[in-house]
């Protein structure tokens, strides 16, 4: 069998099954790769991890009501949380809604980001906090 070049973990875990044995699911190529590091980013409250600083603030305003006009502030700090984190990969558009979940009344973020990598198309990618 010939190996195959994999990326790194995808994030959240998923599983995969080779040759009847079950290991966590790898990603195949870098727009992927960058997908799942987004991922975890996102996920990862900034100084959550010792030694490691990478992580978002955004889940500072998670329970805040944010009015629309102040979202746009929020969006340029997590623009430029990303471009700190993630040299070399542009973003053209990151944009944040507030959705209040209907039954249990918990509100989420909802980041849609744009992002290049060079010499790659345009990808999209959803995260809801």
């Amino acid at each position: 069998m010939a190996s195959e070049k994999y990326g790194s973990i995808f994030f959240p875990f998923r599983e995969s099954e080779m040759e009847n044995q079950t290991f966590l699911k790898r990603t195949r190529n870098i727009e992927d790769t960058i997908k799942s590091s987004i991922k975890a980013f996102f996920k990862t409250r900034s100084g959550q991890r010792r030694g490691n600083p990478i992580g978002s603030t955004i889940h500072e305003y998670k329970h805040q009501l944010i009015k629309p006009e102040l979202m746009f502030g929020i969006e340029d700090e997590i623009k430029e949380e990303l471009q700190v984190y993630f040299r070399g990969i542009q973003f053209p558009s990151i944009k944040i809604t507030q959705e209040l979940d209907e039954e249990d009344k918990t509100p989420s973020l909802i980041i849609k980001i744009t992002f290049s990598v060079p010499g790659k198309n345009l990808q999209n990618l959803l995260v809801t906090i």
